[in-house]
């Protein structure tokens, strides 16, 4: 169970380890939490976690089997921290041998469920968004039927594309207001500065595609992206993979000066998209790879508080869920009288932990 920081109680169970700015843990899986602890992560700026719920714990089990780790996650950050700390030929290789285990655990059916960014310190943002985007990036490019090569290409590109915004100033980057039009200007330079620090850390090691990637993944179909103001074929279609996991992502993370946009909102939203933000081949594609009710949602449902334990690929807004009031198990692709009216809020969520755990 998903919970803000700022709604802990001591005596809640971790169910995933907090990592640092570096990928290290801070605070392991299954620790207690403590009044220390929980200031701990608020001091982290550590914005989410995940809370261990008795009366689901078999169905985290379970879907904690089918899902990429958390460890494969962490040492894709840290080969990418390696390299671009000390970009050489071997640390370029290890974090391209990163990028090919995570080919390879997707084309086994892993899924990917969560995100390293909500789990991680804040000020480490930029890596753990550049990680996500990165394996999000891969999915849909497995989906398309792009060649190994090309997938590392891709990988490559979307693990890199931000690292522009290390050149950014982070009053601007964390600034909670809305940015005036200096600024805007200043945060639309990453791209191009990504793809300059791409060519200067990574030199030929780093093919062409990669380097496009990067540099237009801030192009938008319908011509209102930046830096070119590229519309349709003229963008590279990799570019508009990254492109549109990027957006997903930093929407439906929680920022220190922003809620994250509910991932069922973004899904819609997303919908919406093809042939105006993005390319539709892109966007059916992308659509295939993520679900508006991820394994784990708390949900509000006309029957009742549920818990999604299984997702629907033909009917996405319809999965299987579990009612905590009766105890059973409902498929939504079939019983119609069922419909999912919300997510759970965080103090909800609380509530139930509180309930079941006998926290007070």
């Amino acid at each position: 169970m998903k919970l803000l920081v700022s709604d802990l109680l001591p005596g809640m169970k971790l169910a995933r380890s907090v990592y640092g700015h570096n990928g290290e843990v801070l605070l392991r899986k299954n620790v207690t939490l403590t009044n220390k602890y929980i200031a701990a992560l608020k001091r982290h700026k550590v914005t989410m976690v995940y809370i261990d719920n008795p009366m689901t714990s078999d169905f985290d089990s379970f879907a904690a089997e089918k899902s990429l780790s958390d460890e494969i996650k962490t040492q894709t950050l840290k080969t990418l921290k390696d390299w671009f700390h000390s970009p050489q030929v071997s640390s370029f290789k290890r974090m391209t041998e990163s990028l090919e285990i995570v080919i390879d655990e997707i084309l086994s059916g892993k899924l990917l469920t969560g995100s390293l960014a909500e789990i991680s310190a804040t000020d480490s943002y930029t890596f753990t968004h550049s990680v996500d985007v990165c394996f999000l990036s891969l999915s849909v490019g497995i989906i398309m039927g792009y060649s190994r090569p090309d997938l590392v290409a891709l990988g490559i590109g979307a693990l890199l594309h931000d690292l522009g915004k290390t050149r950014v100033s982070p009053q601007i980057l964390h600034k909670a207001e809305r940015l005036n039009k200096e600024e805007y200007i200043e945060i639309q330079k990453h791209a191009e500065w990504s793809y300059l620090l791409m060519k200067e850390k990574g030199g030929d090691e780093i093919t062409p595609l990669s380097l496009t990637i990067a540099h237009q993944h801030h192009e938008r179909y319908n011509g209102k992206g930046y830096p070119f103001g590229l519309k349709g074929d003229e963008i590279e279609p990799m570019s508009s993979i990254c492109a549109i996991c990027d957006v997903y992502n930093a929407m439906t993370t929680e920022r220190v000066y922003r809620k994250a946009i509910p991932i069922h909102e973004t899904y819609e939203m997303i919908m919406g998209s093809g042939d105006n933000l993005f390319k539709f081949d892109v966007v059916k594609a992308f659509l295939s790879c993520i679900t508006p009710y991820p394994i784990g949602s708390l949900v509000n449902t006309t029957a009742g508080e549920a818990y999604v334990i299984e997702t629907n690929a033909k009917i996405p807004f319809h999965p299987k869920i579990y009612l905590f009031n009766d105890r059973r198990i409902v498929d939504l692709e079939n019983e119609f009288s069922i419909t999912i009216i919300g997510l759970l809020s965080s103090k909800d969520k609380q509530r139930l932990l509180c309930l079941d755990s006998g926290l007070t």
